[in-house]
């Protein structure tokens, strides 16, 4: 059976790992599954042919918005997986408001990734059926390569290069929901105090007008890296190396690279929204901040305290394989594709 997988393509992002890892599940178990990208289609017609052409059954999509413009009136099954932006940002514009309202009340079934997005999935709409929403928690793997976080730093870094070098680590893109400028002049501060401290931002720059902002701030302060993406590997390597993992967006889903950070055994320090509280207890697997100053605060007591920082890493490993297994997440989409296609 022809399963046509939906999702916004960006090299490197969470959305892409997900989908892809979701295509792996069924094409495991013999369905054919293609994967592609709203912007493949010029309009909802092109889209139409393309389905009726490929003998589409059932058609799995990422994100209300940017899916659901094509699959609101798609005459195949659907299923929609809410992405974190869509409930968490674009439900403020109105025309897109509507366009995710028709997607959501027309698909077959809605996967959240954790129950803080199915309670917003249910304040925005609460006319859909409990039943019709589906839990599944994002699957975690890791794959680091042999990268050298500290040799990047020595070859393309070396005025801050330390042997002792403690290195605060945040992936993602570079965009303004993601607000990678958040923390930088803090971390510079603290890298005047504490030389060994290095804070590195990783990702891709996918808001090309603010990334010229972004370019000219972080080469104006001391002690803030930025690497313009890498490889999944690389990045999980990147991470394993760093004495933290930092997350600083206005809004999230369900941070992948958090989860990604507690499987390697490395802290994780988060803003505090609802995305990252989904999975982050302050103290118990992680630690939580409200402000810039309280991040460092953080960072300092790590620095100072070994035990704390083992026990919480530990109680991090232990959540992410209580509650985010790879096998039970393949299980749920299987399950989950089957109930639609019966």
């Amino acid at each position: 059976m022809n399963i046509l997988l939906i999702s916004h393509l960006q090299k490197g992002s969470g959305n892409l790992h997900t989908i892809e890892r979701i295509r792996t599940y069924l094409s495991d178990v013999h369905y054919k599954c293609t994967l592609t990208s709203p912007e493949e289609f010029s309009d909802e017609g092109d889209f139409k042919s393309y389905v009726k052409a490929n003998s589409i059954k059932l058609i799995i999509g990422l994100h209300a918005f940017r899916s659901g413009k094509l699959l609101q009136d798609a005459k195949v099954n659907y299923i929609l997986i809410i992405g974190g932006t869509d409930v968490n940002e674009d439900y403020r514009n109105q025309d897109k408001m509507t366009v995710m309202t028709q997607s959501v009340l027309s698909s077959r079934k809605i996967i959240v990734f954790s129950n803080g997005l199915r309670q917003k999935v249910q304040e925005l709409w609460p006319e859909i059926p409990q039943n019709k929403i589906i839990e599944i928690k994002q699957g975690v793997q890791t794959c680091p390569s042999k990268f050298s976080l500290a040799g990047y730093i020595q070859k393309h870094h070396s005025d801050v290069y330390t042997t002792d070098m403690a290195i605060c680590i945040c992936v993602g893109s570079i965009r303004p929901v993601k607000n990678p400028l958040y923390l930088v002049e803090e971390f510079s501060k603290l890298h005047e105090r504490r030389q060994n401290i290095i804070y590195v931002i990783c990702g891709q720059v996918v808001d090309e007008e603010y990334g010229k902002s972004f370019r000219t701030k972080i080469d104006s302060l001391p002690g803030v890296i930025f690497i313009p993406g890498l490889p999944l590997t690389d990045a999980h390597a990147a991470i394993q190396q760093s004495f933290a993992y930092i997350n600083c967006s206005n809004s999230e889903g369900m941070a992948l690279a958090i989860l990604e950070a507690m499987t390697l055994r490395v802290p994780v320090i988060v803003r505090d929204i609802d995305g990252n509280k989904d999975i982050v207890e302050h103290g118990v697997n992680g630690f939580v901040f409200s402000n810039p100053k309280q991040c460092i605060e953080h960072v300092e007591q790590l620095l100072l305290d070994k035990l704390l920082r083992d026990n919480t890493v530990q109680g991090a490993s232990e959540y992410v394989q209580r509650e985010h297994s790879v096998d039970s997440e393949r299980n749920k989409y299987c399950d989950v594709v089957k109930s639609c296609v019966e």
